[in-house]
């Protein structure tokens, strides 16, 4: 069997089994390999088993392009044969037959090996990471899960920390989000506190003493011991001692604060304000992080009203006049991708082409595969207009309607030759028309001035 072999930048090596005549590479879901990473565009590239079983790799028109042997991969596929090393982004692919066959996927194989085995699923999942069980996953198959200790949850883990109904996950799209049920030790996500959240890919969610790692669809992942701190798999309570210290710092704190509080009224309106201060620094730097949260779900809209929040508490903020900056910039360009995507279903290229043309290049919805595509698909409908035309004899319609294919962006050079052959014949053509209009005067001059000697003949009788 064939299997491609995936290598990150941080020498980490995943199996994917070739089962299917054609695999995606991309960063936007529904892609067969979704690679998250920044430097591989939305819709990368193509890799096709041909009819004799080999492979070719085309290129999706990505921004930072795909090599093979160094080579750039550049409009029509370029084979592949076992053992070429293809460069997407950061990563480095190659097709292989010489994998150990005998290792289960999952299971990670130590570095020197000829190769390691990932784990790559089509639906999103959650990967124990502490405790004994750790390793352990949950496959997020269906659209709601409540977790919990009790035995009439779904995604069932028996651990005193956890409440009966402890947290919620929905799922939509791919997309997942953790809720909490009003459980006893709340759900913290990478450290802070969360009541929702909208996972993203690599989240450490911890429910009680329990952590689990979120893994994405199409994304490798595998649980690696080594790499886990102790601390991942034990909870760690404080000492006595260390008990008995921080007793000790809080009365202190406390007799402080006793103190200060009793030098007079005369601070009392200075504390309230300093107060008020950190209040609404803290109301602001929670308003930055659920914007974040917002870009990252690519709610552009409800991203740009939060940073305009921050700016009413603190005009000054640079962070949110930028990140404002950048949602109403990814807005605009996502509205322009919405109108390209209604307009394919419609089939009106020219709409679709005009909407795409527009994003700009530095934008998360700029996708120039599918731009080329439409592009395409409105060179030939023009095309098929502009010989229509010639062939009715409209030729003045055909050369305008060619002089259309001129302005399409990202033109293939089958479509510009083609129009350059039927520009060329349109041309000849509409020379001998005027050549017929010139010539047809003096064909009945000529045919006057014979009937004239005609009929003055004398011997024409």
């Amino acid at each position: 069997m064939f299997k491609l072999v995936i290598c990150d930048d941080e020498g980490k090596t995943t199996l994917v089994p070739l089962i299917r005549d054609e695999v995606t590479i991309g960063r936007r879901e529904g892609n067969t390999i979704r690679l998250t990473d920044r430097n591989i565009s939305r819709r990368h590239a193509h890799i096709i088993r041909n009819n004799d079983n080999t492979f070719s790799i085309e290129d999706l028109g990505s921004r930072n392009g795909t090599k093979v042997n160094g080579d750039h991969v550049m409009g029509e596929p370029m084979p592949l044969i076992p053992g070429d090393q293809v460069y997407v982004g950061d990563y480095n692919l190659s097709i292989r037959t010489d994998v150990s066959a005998g290792v289960p996927m999952g299971t990670q194989m130590a570095p020197g090996d000829s190769a390691g085995i990932g784990k790559v699923t089509t639906h999103a999942r959650l990967v124990l990471i502490s405790g004994k069980d750790a390793g352990k996953e949950f496959d997020l198959t269906v659209d709601l899960f409540v977790v919990g200790r009790s035995d009439e949850a779904n995604l069932k883990v028996d651990d005193p920390s956890l409440s009966r109904a402890h947290a919620r996950l929905d799922g939509d799209d791919h997309k997942w989000t953790i809720s909490d049920l009003d459980s006893i030790n709340g759900i913290m996500i990478n450290g802070q506190k969360r009541d929702d959240y909208l996972l993203k890919s690599g989240d450490v969610i911890e429910l009680g003493v329990v952590k689990f790692r979120y893994v994405p669809p199409g994304e490798p992942y595998e649980y690696n011991p080594e790499k886990s701190s102790s601390s991942d798999s034990k909870p760690k309570f404080p000492s006595k001692f260390a008990m008995i210290l921080t007793g000790v710092a809080v009365a202190a704190i406390l007799a402080i604060t006793m103190v200060f509080m009793g030098l007079g009224n005369e601070n009392e309106n200075n504390d309230g304000g300093v107060a008020n201060m950190d209040a609404d620094e803290q109301r602001v730097s929670q308003l930055i992080e659920k914007g974040k949260d917002y870009i990252q779900a690519e709610e552009w809209e409800e991203a740009a009203r939060t940073f305009v929040e921050v700016q009413q508490k603190d005009p000054n903020n640079r962070v949110a006049k930028e990140l404002k900056k950048n949602a109403i910039f990814e807005l605009e360009a996502q509205e322009k991708y919405l109108t390209a995507l209604e307009a394919e279903k419609k089939k009106d290229w020219s709409k679709a082409v005009k909407a795409l043309s527009v994003i700009s290049r530095s934008s998360h919805y700029y996708d120039i595969g599918m731009l080329r595509r439409m592009s395409a698909n409105l060179c030939e409908e023009l095309l098929d207009k502009a010989a229509f035309m010639g062939d009715s004899d409209n030729l003045n319609g055909a050369r305008k309607t060619l002089s259309e294919i001129e302005v399409i962006p990202e033109m293939s050079a089958s479509c510009g030759k083609r129009r350059d052959q039927l520009t060329l014949q349109y041309q000849k053509d509409g020379n001998n028309s005027i050549l017929k209009r010139t010539l047809k005067p003096t064909t009945r001059k000529r045919n006057r001035i014979n009937k004239k000697r005609l009929s003055t003949n004398p011997y024409s009788h």
